[in-house]
């Protein structure tokens, strides 16, 4: 054993007061140490009764420095498990995030939307007049509203169908039918083709929308 001859100057009284002092703080501290005075301890224990009384005071000395080892020694400290987080109070940011994803879209387009306004003034002329054309005695059904209805419902590509049929046949609404059209281009994020079919909205069609076009050109480019 590494401490054994220390150990038996200890038990033999044969320490100064200040190598005790030492001896029994280096105990406290020292794993290896501390156990071998507890080996010690046992040994003198298996001592038969009729021992010397210097195996009996060093019993007694092992002893008290076991006990004052023992008094020193700390538990170990047990880092606490972290709480447990229901899965529900996890996903809940995740979804709050996706409810927010359609209103931040919408809120986007509504304040970005260069032709949204003009396509509103639009939709509400023709669906406010009789337009006679194709069918004069139920004008909610000719082409022009039909593509306006479909607009107003956000099926843009079934709007952009009716639209293309006005710009073909009906040379009299061929302007507000290019202009809902690049609209609903511009709502599905098919900002170019958008643009390029409001360059080909004519003077000579409409010559106020033909102006109010081109100033959404320049802010569009």
């Amino acid at each position: 054993m590494k401490y054994t001859e220390i150990i038996d100057k200890y038990l033999d009284g044969e320490m100064t007061s200040q190598e005790e002092v030492a001896f029994e703080a280096q105990a406290k501290t020292d794993p290896e140490l501390a156990q071998e005075i507890e080996l010690h301890q046992l040994a003198i224990v298996g001592i038969q009764h009729g021992q010397s009384a210097r195996s009996q005071e060093g019993k007694a000395r092992v002893e008290a420095l076991v006990e004052g080892v023992k008094a020193e020694q700390k538990p170990p400290r047990v880092k606490p498990l972290p709480p447990v987080i229901p899965m529900w109070r996890k996903l809940l940011p995740l979804a709050a995030m996706l409810l927010l994803i359609p209103a931040i879209y919408f809120i986007t387009t509504s304040f970005s939307n260069p032709l949204k306004s003009k396509s509103i003034a639009l939709t509400e002329h023709y669906q406010s007049t009789t337009m006679g054309g194709n069918n004069p005695n139920e004008p909610e059904k000719t082409t022009l509203l039909k593509g306006i209805n479909d607009f107003e419902e956000k099926d843009f590509p079934t709007a952009i169908i009716s639209f293309d049929q006005v710009i073909e046949k009906y040379p009299a609404q061929r302007s507000a039918a290019l202009f809902l059209k690049a609209d609903a281009l511009y709502r599905q994020g098919k900002k170019a083709d958008a643009l390029q079919v409001l360059k080909s909205i004519r003077q000579e069609d409409d010559g106020t929308l033909y102006e109010e076009v081109q100033a959404i050109i320049e802010k569009m480019e």
